[in-house]
């Protein structure tokens, strides 16, 4: 995430996700933030494994569907009820309000 350091840990701790992912990485802890490729390499590295076996989930066109591809991973962009139109650089694409539905098959389809 690019948000702010604390908020986006107490997100976590809050929530009690701590411990739901492989990896958390919030791009203020890092070098450089999205949608420099470094913060992809970042999560990538953390995670070990590459790029073009990766894919991220985003909704921010520039940060995320941008940042992504530019790094080598693919991106599902997350389409907002009042967001930017769905970016051609994107794998897939999702609506925001079905993303727990419809991610699993649109993850599936790209493999």
């Amino acid at each position: 995430s690019n948000g702010p350091v604390r908020a986006q840990r107490d997100k976590l701790e809050t929530l009690g996700w701590e411990d739901a992912f492989d990896a958390a990485l919030v791009t203020g802890e890092l070098e450089a933030g999205k949608p420099d490729p470094r913060a992809f390499e970042a999560i990538t590295g953390e995670l070990g494994v590459d790029p073009a076996d990766s894919v991220y989930v985003g909704d921010e066109v520039e940060a995320d569907v941008r940042g992504a591809t530019e790094a080598g991973l693919r991106a599902i962009q997350v389409l907002l009820e009042d967001g930017p139109e769905p970016d051609s650089r994107a794998s897939a694409h999702v609506e925001q309000r079905e993303i727990a539905s419809a991610l699993p098959d649109v993850l599936a389809a790209l493999e």
